[in-house]
This record gives structure tokens, sequence and C-alpha cells, in this order.
């Protein structure tokens, strides 16, 4: 009940400061500063890859970058008109014109134009990368392509499942040179949150093309999209998946652009990345604290530590009944509870596994047959929710009316309890005997940890060896040949849009499908689905989609997992996203209290 309290008084902060966002033209307080700790690195700048999809790496680039549209903390997705506008121009066939305001600059006082939106275009439609081309053979351990990677292919990295696939014509250049119209082949139901500007094209062709003035960059970005000159976008496609990578803690400061309110003013040594007020952002979002340190605190008892030593101002650290109990022992310190749009799961690697095991349905159904959710979500997440039980749905949020219609006949139920006799028939039928299965987690993580170990304990008894292929480095190994066989994570929503899932569980190479996952019937609804209109019709696909899932014995959904923020005396306005920026969604509304 008191985690509740909590969350009641945030709400009512976070009100009084929205509004008063609202009523004022905001100024940043000189010499203001707050620090925030985070549980790991900034790694890239460009989140859109499949190797810079992180958290942080989301969070930093959505401090530093503007949106046509972003979420709130109640999931509403809102037009930021400040920035530029989205319109519907055509319907058959659906035509999306995206226009950039009048003096919108990036930090280095570039103009953001059709060139930038151009190469959005480029890099996250595919339809310019070379036919057949397939990148794993050069992907390295961390995730980052090769030296080996070909000179010649044209291959943006870039997010080709998030809908810009459908579109997949030559945009047209309005003639006010600050906008674009994209020709979708088909109707997109999520065309409104389909496109965002991203990394500058002047930067993204001085580093490609070795060219030395902004203007000359941008026109020779807009020629070779336009032209599709294949050697140009060779080079252009390498810059934009890799140069933007963190390496070694280190990133080449010209290469830190932005047009948000925040640019990134350095990455030290030690992962702190320090975030100053834009001084050329002329948006809505202006922000009353000059500087923002992110700092990477891995451990969690070390990230309480410095929230009550002063050492950081704001933190969300895994949530766990340890964690809540000694934030509440801190003074001075606001805690608040609730749910993230983040889920743990157990996905098992149907090709590609360490062991090859889970090439037959019958040893992966016989695994997730011995995993004990119930005894998963009342040790490791139970204390921090009022009513616990097991995420029963791959695609649908709990406690809505299309969550529990679905879970009613998806299959979940299968799994509700523990079956060790089904699964040594099973094995037994698959003539496996005594199988190992080494499963990829982050050893930092306690939760993920909790959850080993009980999976360990009880597939034991069905005659199955659990061994540990846990990493620090565990995102950079995911997807990767012969690493694991199964992997626990959180996946994180970035957005309600109803086609998001497509991107981890469409067949072929898409950035999130890291489980070599490949169906033809659910292939078949998520192509449906992207063309459906109407809410009845998206939840009657999403739900055969779930049912297709616990049908091929995809993996197992755990726990929608639950979320602390805590935050001091040292300011106020925090509030909390169940989406991927977090607690950074109204960074720009972030008041120093001094």
């Amino acid at each position: 009940m008191r985690q509740r309290r909590f969350v009641a008084g945030l709400a009512v902060i976070a009100v009084a400061a929205t509004l008063a966002a609202c009523t004022s033209q905001p100024i940043v307080v000189k010499n203001s500063s707050v620090a925030i700790g985070v549980a790991s690195p900034l790694t890239s700048y460009n989140p859109a890859t499949s190797f810079g999809a992180t958290t942080v790496n989301q969070q930093i680039s959505y401090a530093t970058n503007s949106n046509f549209v972003y979420y709130d903390n109640h999931s509403k997705l809102i037009a930021d008109t400040s920035f530029g506008t989205v319109k519907r121009v055509g319907t058959s066939p659906l035509r999306v014109r995206y226009t950039i305001n009048a003096g919108v600059k990036w930090s280095d006082g570039t103009k953001v134009d059709a060139s930038d939106l151009l190469l959005a275009w480029a890099a996250n439609s595919g339809a310019l990368n070379t036919v057949g081309f397939d990148p794993t053979g050069y992907t390295a351990p961390n995730g980052t392509f090769t030296s080996s990677f070909p000179k010649d292919a044209v291959w943006f990295d870039g997010q080709s499942l998030g809908g810009l696939q459908y579109a997949s014509s030559l945009p047209t250049i309005g003639s006010n040179g600050r906008s674009i119209t994209l020709n979708y082949d088909q109707f997109f139901v999520d065309w409104e949150s389909a496109f965002s500007v991203g990394l500058p094209a002047h930067i993204v062709g001085e580093k490609a093309l070795g060219l030395t003035s902004a203007s000359s960059a941008k026109a020779a970005v807009l020629e070779a999209i336009s032209t599709d000159d294949t050697t140009k976008l060779a080079a252009i496609s390498r810059t934009w998946n890799s140069a933007f990578n963190v390496a070694h803690g280190a990133i080449d400061p010209d290469l830190l652009i932005g047009d948000g309110p925040y640019k990134v003013a350095s990455v030290a040594r030690d992962h702190t990345v320090t975030l100053v007020a834009n001084k050329r952002y002329s948006g809505d979002h202006r922000p009353r604290i000059a500087q923002i340190d992110v700092r990477v605190i891995a451990s969690r008892k070390a990230a309480v530590k410095a929230l009550g030593d002063g050492s950081v101002d704001i933190i969300t650290p895994s949530a766990t009944a340890a964690t809540a109990k000694e934030l509440l022992t801190l003074s001075k310190v606001t805690v608040a509870s609730g749910f993230d749009a983040t889920f743990d799961h157990l996905d098992l690697q149907f090709a590609n596994s360490k062991s090859g095991l889970f090439d037959d349905k019958r040893v992966r159904t016989a695994f997730l047959l011995t995993v004990p959710r119930r005894e998963i979500v009342d040790k490791v997440a139970g204390a921090l929710q009022e009513e616990p039980a097991p995420r029963s749905s791959f695609v649908f949020f709990p406690g809505t009316a299309a969550y529990d219609a679905a879970i009613a006949d998806n299959g979940s139920k299968e799994y509700d309890a523990v079956d060790l006799t089904r699964a040594r028939a099973l094995l037994r039928a698959a003539h496996v005997r005594s199988p190992r299965v080494c499963i990829l987690f982050d050893p930092e993580n306690p939760a993920r940890v909790a959850e080993f170990t009980l999976i360990r304990a009880s597939a034991k008894q069905a005659g199955i060896s659990v061994t540990n292929c846990s990493s620090t480095d565990w995102v950079a190994r995911l997807g990767q040949k012969g690493a694991y066989d199964a992997a626990l994570f959180g996946w994180r929503s970035t957005s309600s849009a109803v086609t998001a899932a497509a991107a981890r569980l469409h067949s072929g190479v898409t950035p999130l499908n890291y489980n070599n996952y490949a169906s033809s019937i659910t292939d078949t609804l998520l192509d449906a689905l992207a063309q459906t209109p109407d809410a009845e019709g998206q939840n009657a696909l999403l739900g055969q989609i779930d049912h297709q899932l616990f049908s091929d014995a995809y993996g197992l959904p755990l726990f929608q997992l639950p979320s602390l923020t805590a935050f001091g005396t040292t300011v106020t306005g925090i509030q909390r996203s169940p989406f991927a920026p977090g607690v950074f969604w109204n960074i720009w509304e972030w008041r120093p209290t001094g």
C-alpha cells in the first residue's frame, strides 16, 4: 500500500509540472545540473541498427533529437508540431507527407531538411539494399560488422520492418526542400508513427564520402539516393551502420549532432554521457536544466547507494522487493512503482544454437514444460505486484480485454504448471538423452540470475542439464551463431503500434529476430495485420499470431516487469513512460528545485 501512495503522490507532482510547462516559456536555469544513474553504457548514437537498439542508446537519442510524434506516460501518441507535421495526402494508394518546420536546425547550426528525411527513408525502408545480400556472415561477436564487410554491398541495417518496407518507391521531395512524400505500396495501419528523421545527412555524407562542407555532403547524399548510385550508397550505408558506434568508451565528437532539446557534450572513458541544453533548439520542448550527466551504475545496490549519498539524483533500478525495501529506507527520496512495457521472457534458438537441440519442436516443448513460471513470478516479481501472475501472451498487454480473451485459448495453459512426466516422454520420443541447454542472460541482473537458477533446478528433474552462458556483454551476443541455446531477457515496447511485433517475429533478415524464428503462417498473419485498420480485426490477427507462437514452442513469456523510479529533492517533474524512453520521455520538463 505504501508503494501505491508514492505513485499517487508522483502523479500529482507530474500534473503540476506539465501544467507549468504549458503556461510558461521554460528557460535554462544557469549552472543547474542533474545526474541520472543507468544500468548500461551508451554503445551507439544510432539506435535504429540491430546493434544499437538498446534502451540507453534509445534514451540518449531521444533526449537529443526531435520526432514528429512521441508517447507520453499514458501511452498516448502526441504530435510535436513545433518540429514538423505528418499529413496523409492520399488513400489509394496511401501517401504521407512529412514536413520539417522552417528554422529547425541541427545542433551544429545546419538546417534540417529533405536530405535528412530521404536518408531516413533509405536507411529504414531497405529499398536500396543489395538484393539477396545476407550480412550475417560479416557480424563480429560483439554484434558489430567486421572489416571484411563487402565494400560494394549496399546494406542499411535499419528498422526495415517498421512499416517503411511498404514505401518502396523513391519518395517525392517537396518544393520547399523541407518535406518528402512517401508513396506506400499498400495500406499500413501504423503510418502515423512509422517515420522519424534519425541521423543528419550532412554528417553521414561528410564521413562516408570524404566531403568537407555540409552543403556538398547533403547534395551528395540526395544525389546518391535519387540516382541509386551503388558505389556511394555502399559507403553511406557502412557509415550509417557503424560510424556512430562507441568503441572502447569513445566516439568522434563530430558525430554527436542532434536536433532536440539537449545535445551530447561528451562521452567520458568511464561511460558517463554529459548532455547540455541545445542552444540552437527552437521547438516547444525547451529544457530548464543546463546539464544532465548520465552515469553508468550496473549494480542495483550501488545505484541505491548513489541515490542515498547524492552522487546521482535519479535512478530506475531493476524492480525487486529488495530494491524497493532499500529505497524506502532513504530519507528525502520519492519512490514511484508501476509497470513497464517490458516483459521478461525465455527465447529458444530455432537455428544456429550451441547444441542444435531446439531444431526439434519436441525438444523445445519438453524444455518449456520444465519452466516453473509460477514460482519465478512469486519469487522474482511477486512482492511488487498486488496479484502476481505469469504473463501468458506474447503480443497482448496484461489487464486488457484482448489479453483476457487471448489467453483463454492461445495454448499458454499448457505451461501453467510444470509437467515433468510429459517432458520426459517428449525427450524419449525425440531420442534425446541427457540434453544440455545453455542459457544466455545478464549475470549482473538479479532477476535474471534468479530465473536461471529456478529453471536449472526444475529442468534437472526431467534429465535436462541447464548450463550457464551468461555474459556481461549479453546484448551483443544475442543472435550470435553457436553462442547459446536459450536466452532470458526483456522485450521492451517502444510504441503502441500494432505491427511492432513484426521486427522480432517475421522471418528473414530482421533486426530483432535473434532466435531465427521462421513461420510462413506467422509471416502471413503479420503481413495481414499491417493492412488491417480496425481494432477488432487487429486483435483477431494478433490472437492467431499468439496461438501460433505457442504452437511452435517459440519460448515462454514470464512476467510483466514492474518498474521503480526514485529521485531526490534536487529535481522535480520526473515521470516515467512505460515505453523505451522510460523516465527520459519528458526530460525537457525536469526542473531543478534549488
